[in-house]
C-alpha cells in the first residue's frame, strides 16, 4: 500500500494478503502477475466495488483472467498517472517461468517493486527504496543479493518473504542484508502494519 495524501495505491493484493481489509479511497492498483499469492479476485473485486473510478493495471493473462473492463493492459516501458501516483512498468516476464508475464513497478520515481522478477530499472537516477524478492520456489538468494547490489537504493526491504520460517529469515536476510550494506543501502525489515517514509 502506498499512500499520498488521502489517495491510496495498492499493488498486489493476493489470497495471502490477510492483514488488507480497508478498501476505501483506492485510486489504482498494481497487479504485477497472474499467480494467486499476487492476483486475488475476491480482493479486486472489493476494491473495484467500494471505487468505482478505481484503474487496475496489469498484464494481459490477469486482463483475461479478471475478464473486466476495469484492467488496463501495461508493460515493461509503460508510463501512466493514476491521480498523485505516477506509475511506471518494467520488465516482462516473470522469473524462471518464461510463460508468465510480470511487470515492475516504479511509483513516483521513488519505490521499485519488481514482482517475481530481477527486472533491473533504465533510470539512470538514484532509487530511493527498493522491496526486493526475498523468498520464492524460484528465488536463488545469491541472485536476489546481486539484485540488491545492482539496483543501489538508498533503502531496501524484504517482500515476497510469507516462506520464510524464523530461521530462514535469519539466514535468508543475512545475506541479503550483507549485499545491501555492500551497496550502500540501508536494510530494513518491515512487519506488517509498519510503514516507509518515501
Amino acid at each position: 500500500m502506498v499512500e499520498e495524501d488521502s489517495d491510496r495505491l495498492v499493488i498486489d493484493p493476493g489470497v495471502f494478503s490477510k492483514s488488507f481489509i480497508d478498501y476505501q479511497n483506492i485510486k489504482a492498483v498494481v497487479v504485477t502477475h497472474v499467480h494467486q499469492d499476487h492476483f486475488d479476485p475476491v480482493h479486486l473485486n472489493k476494491i473495484i466495488s467500494a471505487n468505482p473510478n478505481v484503474e487496475v493495471y496489469s498484464t494481459e493473462q490477469v486482463a483475461k483472467e479478471f475478464n473486466s473492463s476495469k484492467v488496463k493492459i501495461v508493460t515493461g516501458g509503460d508510463n501512466v498517472a493514476a491521480g498523485p501516483f505516477n506509475l511506471e512498468f518494467f520488465g516482462g516476464q516473470h522469473e524462471l517461468f518464461q510463460d508468465t508475464q510480470n511487470v515492475g513497478i516504479l511509483v513516483n520515481g521513488s519505490l521499485y517493486y519488481p514482482g517475481d522478477s530481477y527486472s533491473k530499472l533504465t533510470t539512470s537516477s538514484q532509487l530511493s527504496i527498493l522491496a526486493t524478492p526475498a523468498s520464492a520456489p524460484w528465488l536463488r538468494v545469491t541472485e536476489a543479493a546481486d539484485f540488491i547490489k545492482a539496483c543501489k537504493a538508498q533503502k531496501v526491504f524484504p517482500s515476497h518473504n510469507a516462506l520464510l520460517s524464523e530461521i530462514g529469515e535469519s539466514i535468508q536476510y543475512g545475506i541479503l542484508s550483507g549485499a545491501a550494506k555492500e551497496a550502500g543501502s540501508d536494510w530494513q525489515v518491515l512487519k506488517t502494519g509498519e510503514t516507509l517514509e518515501l
